[in-house]
């Protein structure tokens, strides 16, 4: 700005020296003018022509005030621009160093959260949905909790009391001799004999048997969908068992692997039906059998 007015400042000089052509020539004519030509007149005496003046410079004064008027009201315009900017800087400055002092001030812990966003702005109505968002989250999360079934607890003494399918197909088919067959064809397959104890915590499975000639089969599973080691009860063999639970979250299944060949064994579905537990067995080939017992 003030570049700007010491241009004008410049210009308007100019003008009074330059000025009119008409104004500038008449102020040096009027100050060096001589004494026009002579002329004879008609008694042979001399005689001096009129000499024309130019007009007085005065007539060109009126433009130089009214452009010096104009420049000091340019000079006073800015002067008062900058006045106003030093005071808006000094009132800054004021309000930085109250906000600071504000701060300080606070007692230690105390929250230095910015200011919630004014009701209806872009930043509240962002807020909402948010909080709305998380709330359909939570309330997602708590209705899935609650449709998913409550974990069985196959804790108990239990006493085979029934048997569904046919047990010696089964049997052979697992590779069971014809002399052991026979032998648990004669004690109707374990029903009203056959005895299990079971304990169950968390997410593991403790099961106790009694075998053919006083053996005892002991199992310790955990249900994490893991491969653990295993034994045959039938012949004592190593296998594997990967015990999981199915996507209803009331049978527990475990799928067993010989763990010499890797070849699949019967796969055990373990589930409650009202206050009974079923043993489902199911051979490669599809054959089935389920075992029915009692809590004694």
């Amino acid at each position: 700005m003030a570049e700007m007015i010491q241009r004008m400042k410049g210009t308007f000089c100019c003008m009074c020296v330059q000025g009119d052509a008409a104004a500038s020539s008449a102020c040096v004519k009027d100050e060096l003018a001589l004494p026009g030509p002579t002329a004879l007149e008609e008694d042979g005496s001399l005689a001096q022509r009129p000499t024309t003046r130019a007009p007085d410079v005065a007539a060109a004064a009126p433009s130089s005030e009214a452009n010096v008027k104009l420049t000091d009201r340019l000079v006073a315009a800015d002067d008062e621009e900058e006045t106003t900017l030093c005071e808006e800087s000094a009132s800054a400055e004021d309000v930085s160093v109250e906000e600071a002092s504000c701060l300080a001030a606070a007692p230690p812990g105390a929250s230095r959260e910015a200011p919630a966003p004014a009701s209806g702005s872009p930043a509240a109505e962002e807020n909402a949905v948010n909080e709305e968002l998380n709330t359909d989250s939570a309330a997602s999360d708590d209705l899935c909790k609650s449709a998913l079934p409550e974990r069985p607890d196959f804790t108990g003494d239990w006493l085979m009391v029934r048997l569904e399918g046919n047990m010696d197909a089964f049997m052979k088919e697992c590779g069971v001799s014809f002399l052991m067959r026979s032998a648990a064809s004669a004690a109707r397959f374990g029903v009203g004999t056959f005895k299990t104890q079971v304990r169950h915590s968390d997410e593991v499975l403790h099961v106790v048997s009694p075998l053919i000639a006083g053996k005892v089969y002991k199992s310790s599973l955990r249900i994490d969908g893991t491969r653990q080691d295993d034994k045959d009860p039938t012949d004592g063999k190593r296998m594997f068992v990967t015990p999981a639970w199915e996507a209803d979250g009331a049978t527990l299944r475990c799928e067993y692997r010989r763990a010499d060949t890797g070849a699949a064994l019967p796969v055990s579905r373990r589930f409650l039906v009202g206050a009974q537990m079923c043993i489902e067995q199911t051979a490669p080939s599809g054959q089935a059998v389920k075992r029915y017992f009692e809590r004694r």
